[in-house]
């Protein structure tokens, strides 16, 4: 009884140190590098059709806040745009027959800092895509 009695003080301590809360509210770290992601980035075409229809989100990181601004590759037009960010998520009803390609840059540049693209692909290549991805699941 006498060695718990000493050991009483440092397992109370040791005790309120794991149960107790966590205070500091912890911010996400900034992404090294910029990003950029379309979701979904494939969209299926149907046999009779000759566009794709879908709602299309696009989320981006950057490295550093500042403005930042979402283009489609080629355009003279911002599709959005953000201030005193590094991050941001914009959604897009995406309607195209072929491959778009979409760019993270600064507001005040034309320097690229991270690329998007969403394919545009056919029912034949789906099922093509669909068979490989289904083949090497059969060497396990």
């Amino acid at each position: 009884m006498v060695i718990l009695k000493g050991l009483r003080p440092a397992l109370l301590g040791l005790s309120l140190c794991l149960t107790a809360p966590v205070n500091a509210q912890q911010q996400p770290m900034p992404p090294r590098v910029a990003s950029l992601i379309a979701s979904p980035g494939t969209c299926e075409l149907a046999q009779d059709q000759v566009s794709c229809d879908i709602n299309a989100a696009f989320i981006w990181e950057a490295p550093t806040q500042g403005a930042y601004c979402l283009w489609e590759s080629g355009s003279q037009i911002p599709m959005a745009c953000w201030s005193d960010a590094w991050t941001g998520t914009f959604h897009l009803p995406f309607v195209a027959g072929e491959d778009r390609h979409f760019e993270l840059r600064r507001k005040d540049s034309v320097h690229i800092l991270a690329t998007s693209t969403i394919r545009v692909i056919g029912a034949v290549e789906q099922r093509l895509r669909a068979r490989r991805r289904h083949r090497l699941w059969r060497m396990f």
